[in-house]
């Protein structure tokens, strides 16, 4: 058998290699048909090194230890932490419109106005919005650990992640089913991400685990507050200054 060229990059690779030693593609590369797209999609979803459905159940174990072994180098183990994110949030997204649990315009004193209607629509903008206040928080509660921006950002974006798994599964589910315990669901909502969040924190910083956990429910709190008051300040800013009552 004679050497070839990479299909991706024009690398001549060896009969006996199955990855271009440049690029790292596969050098069997085929022509696509409907049967490889769709072995290629079932691969990416369930194969069980890493699989989106290995890495929510590893998260939901063990979350510190993933983002710590993800920032420390281990990165072919486990699913891309910002692609997972991507993923279950826009899944989640779509569960929180359809169930009506979070509904901006659900307050009878305040009159219907686009920043509800943007905000009920976008609620995934939330969600992505706390990610980098996570990091932020965390570099700051945790600054003698060692991590920098970067690295918090993986915790936040795993835990997110598994924040939004948790809501499509549990608690929407649950507030189907028992819609008048509004404030219920929301409270067990709030502190089951609050403990997460911050046992997450213990495993993934370097120090003692009881301070860790006590810091990481602080980041969690810290970032819920300025969420909402970012999202009052919005309210607050259209109300003054664009609102025109009648």
């Amino acid at each position: 058998m004679h050497a070839t060229n990479c299909l991706n990059c024009g690398t001549e690779t060896e009969p006996s290699h199955q990855y271009c030693s440049a690029c790292g593609q596969k050098t069997d590369t085929h022509r696509l048909t409907l049967g490889h797209i769709q072995h290629d999609l079932v691969h990416a979803v369930t194969h069980a090194d890493k699989s989106i459905f290995s890495l929510v159940w590893q998260l939901l174990l063990r979350p510190g230890t993933v983002a710590r072994e993800y920032v420390e180098g281990k990165r072919k183990k486990y699913f891309n932490p910002f692609a997972f994110l991507f993923i279950v949030v826009g899944l989640a997204s779509v569960i929180l419109i359809s169930s009506g649990f979070t509904n901006f315009g659900a307050n009878p004193r305040v009159p219907p106005n686009p920043v509800s209607a943007f905000f009920n629509k976008h609620v995934n903008l939330i969600i992505f919005l706390n990610v980098p206040l996570l990091a932020m928080f965390s570099s700051l509660f945790f600054r003698k650990g060692g991590r920098n921006f970067a690295e918090n950002l993986v915790l936040a974006a795993y835990t997110s992640g598994e924040r939004s798994v948790f809501f499509s599964l549990v608690i929407a589910p649950l507030w189907m089913l028992l819609h008048t315990q509004y404030y219920l669901m929301l409270t067990l909502y709030i502190l089951s991400w609050f403990s997460y969040y911050a046992w997450a924190s213990s495993r993934f910083h370097n120090g003692k685990k009881g301070v860790g956990f006590v810091k990481g429910f602080l980041v969690a709190l810290c970032t819920q507050l300025v969420t909402v008051i970012i999202v009052s300040a919005t309210y607050a800013i259209y109300f003054y200054f664009f609102y025109k009552r009648a």
